[in-house]
């Protein structure tokens, strides 16, 4: 693997584009943890602190807690776990987003794991999203045909990231989105220095990018990571409220772009414990979770 002194634990070294190899290089044989994604971990990164260690062969993470602003801690892999946990406490952090694989191999005498539901991974099946088929998707099916009835006149389009008009729509809607949920200035700057991280660096990646338009005006998009061979990694979706169910209808519609390209399962990442994300994501009807844990010594 890509080592050197500046990344082995204890030392941890500050998450840039130039980690991209060596972080994904530790990654890549497990499903895709979004909290693992190194496009996440630079977009999420506004104070530029997110950053990352080599313990055992195991990749360590220590990241801001989306809610708490304190830092945590988390790893992926699978060698000499119950070793690698009693190191990470010597740092007095905590130790959370710990994926279920890696639960799975701890000395349960030793540690106490709990699920963090907040932190769960919806898993999309792009085709059941796509057709809407079944009475699960009652709901769903409603909200898409609210949209289309509402607004007949409007289309979906790709944009492209290198173009400066669609960089504008996309920042535009975003502070638009940002005052409608009442944010106030840090959580507003913090949402608009991910969106602006992600146009900067998806040149390096494999992206997508969907926009929904009534008029020809943008009125919801989603940015997205296409992974090799089967996976999407959804990191951003954003609508404007006064288009009644503009979000839904995107996703569907993305669903099915995807699944015609080969990419057949979704993750849409974590609701971190807001009630409205969650009751959007759970309508989507996940075909499971990628479930992570909080870990404590016993």
């Amino acid at each position: 693997m890509f080592t050197s002194e500046g990344n082995i634990f204890p030392n941890f070294k500050r998450i840039t584009i130039e980690d991209k190899d060596v972080i994904q290089s530790y990654t890549q044989k497990y499903p895709p943890y979004s909290d693992f994604n190194i496009l996440s971990l630079l977009c999420w990164n506004a104070d530029e602190n997110n950053s990352y260690s080599i313990l055992n062969d195991n990749l360590v993470i220590k990241i801001t807690d989306y809610l708490t602003e304190n830092h945590a801690l988390s790893v992926i892999g699978e060698n000499r776990l119950d070793e690698t946990l009693e190191s990470l406490f010597s740092l007095g952090l905590v130790v959370k987003m710990v994926p279920e694989f890696v639960v799975e191999r701890l000395d349960a005498s030793k540690f106490e794991s709990t699920e963090d539901r907040d932190s769960f991974d919806y898993i999309i099946n792009t085709l059941s999203l796509s057709d809407l088929n079944g009475r699960n998707m009652k709901n769903l099916r409603k909200n898409v045909r609210s949209f289309q009835n509402s607004y007949p006149n409007s289309n979906v389009k790709a944009l492209y990231l290198a173009e400066k008009d669609a960089q504008d729509m996309i920042m535009s809607l975003t502070e638009k989105w940002c005052d409608s949920k009442g944010f106030n200035q840090k959580e507003k700057d913090d949402d608009i220095d991910a969106i602006e991280k992600f146009i900067k660096y998806s040149a390096q990646f494999k992206t997508s990018t969907m926009g929904l338009f009534v008029d020809d005006v943008l009125v919801a998009f989603t940015l997205n990571e296409l992974y090799e061979p089967l996976w999407v990694m959804g990191h951003f979706g954003k609508a404007l409220n006064n288009y009644e169910k503009s979000s839904y209808y995107l996703e569907v519609v993305g669903a099915g772009w995807f699944n015609k390209a080969g990419y057949y399962y979704m993750n849409l990442q974590q609701d971190t414990g807001l009630l409205g994300l969650r009751e959007a994501k759970m309508s989507y009807h996940p075909e499971y979770f990628l479930k992570k844990y909080t870990i404590k010594k016993n």
